[in-house]
């Protein structure tokens, strides 16, 4: 028997959610996705973290998405939510604003309806909601790129920004597929 994490997050949700066997080999094998995307989003996220860089795609956006200058280290929150603990880490969340940023790198649009429906926002928010008491306001960040050869370069048009708000309803539906997704993942680590 193998002991899951003790603990649900967004990307071990989505990931049993395309199987057993990419469950497996993420979570047991160790196996990561890998993609020039991925790398290039890594490359983003890293470099909004550090305090200086050269990079002058980092300095794009730190010019052209304003709260990226306050960005710090992802934050973290880890609450219970029923009997599901869920940890979040966040890009960037301003408590004394009830604010979470979002920052997405990638070639395909975002549209409003897509940052309205995206899941990993509803998540970021319940576990705000749990924690400060509060639904926070979202602001997600496109920052569109394009494959120039082998790699992934940002086009140099400016981030758009979804803003976006989750209800109560929203949390409802999404801890029906939490709940799925915990129970399925216990019971495959139990029968392992």
């Amino acid at each position: 028997m193998f002991a899951p994490r003790e603990y649900l997050s967004w990307s071990q949700m989505t990931t049993w959610e395309r199987g057993e066997r990419a469950f497996y080999d993420r979570y047991f094998l160790g196996k990561i996705m890998q993609s020039k995307e991925m790398d290039f989003g890594k490359k983003i996220a890293s470099g909004l973290e550090a305090e200086e860089t050269k990079d002058k795609e980092v300095e794009f956006c730190r010019m052209w998405l304003p709260t990226a200058k306050k960005q710090e280290k992802e934050f973290e929150i880890i609450v219970k939510i029923e009997e599901i603990p869920l940890l979040v880490k966040m890009d960037r969340f301003a408590e004394e604003e009830k604010l979470i940023e979002e920052y997405k790198t990638g070639k395909v649009k975002w549209t409003q309806r897509k940052a309205d429906e995206h899941g990993q926002i509803t998540i970021y928010d319940m576990a705000v909601h749990k924690k400060y008491g509060f639904i926070p306001d979202n602001n997600l960040h496109w920052i569109p790129t394009k494959e120039e050869g082998e790699k992934i370069v940002l086009t140099g048009d400016l981030p758009q920004c979804f803003k976006t708000k989750r209800t109560l309803a929203d949390f409802a539906s999404m801890y029906g597929r939490m709940k799925r997704a915990w129970k399925g993942i216990n019971s495959f680590c139990e029968s392992l």
